[in-house]
């Protein structure tokens, strides 16, 4: 029972860490999921899979590395990585700086940059 109530506690605060974008922010045709620093986890962004555009950061996604834009968990289209990767590039400073706790929400959502493609 203890365990439950752990992994119960360990997924609110996970979402509670955890903001998601849409195209209109990110330019991005997938919903994106950006955490804080997890202790388990380098620096990485959520990818939704299916359907691309759900909000739930528990359902079908790919996890893409914030250093060099590598899939590290999941399966995505190769034209999907491709664009995540562009997202990557033009927002890595923003993404590591929430990661790392040093802005907050705001402020990511002010400096980050849509892909373009």
């Amino acid at each position: 029972m203890a365990a439950i109530a752990a992994e119960a506690t360990t997924r609110e605060e996970v979402i509670a860490d955890m903001v998601s974008y849409r195209k209109n922010v990110t330019g991005l045709d997938n919903t994106i999921f950006i955490s804080v620093k997890f202790a388990q986890h380098a620096p990485r962004i959520k990818v939704a899979v299916d359907p691309p555009t759900h909000i739930d950061p528990f359902g079908s996604s790919a996890s893409v590395s914030i250093h060099d834009g590598s899939v590290v968990a999941g399966k995505l289209p190769a034209h999907v990585v491709e664009h995540v990767r562009e997202f990557v590039a033009l927002n890595r400073e923003a993404l590591l700086d929430y990661w790392e706790k040093h802005i907050d929400t705001d402020e990511l959502r002010r400096r980050l940059a849509p892909a373009r493609r």
